[in-house]
């Protein structure tokens, strides 16, 4: 599955915004790890994988994440740039 990187980041880069988007969404929203994992069908040893930066994000969770926050895609991909 595709993943969502930053355009000229290297590897370590793009994990790092990853963990910063994905922690500052959850907390704005009030959100535990656990209740996000939840809404995107995925364990919450996946979505911390995630926000810890140890894995990347599939673009089809990064889709569902824009959907579990009531969210234009469009706000989601602006915070990788």
């Amino acid at each position: 599955m595709a993943s969502i990187r930053l355009k000229y980041g290297d590897r370590k880069h793009d994990l790092q915004k990853q963990e910063d988007i994905l922690k500052n969404l959850r907390e704005r929203f009030g959100c535990t790890q656990q209740e996000v994992a939840d809404g995107l069908y995925v364990s919450r040893q996946t979505y911390s994988s995630w926000e810890c930066g140890r894995s990347e994000i599939p673009l089809s969770s990064f889709l569902q994440l824009a959907v579990f926050y009531d969210m234009d895609i469009e706000e989601l991909i602006q915070a990788l740039f």
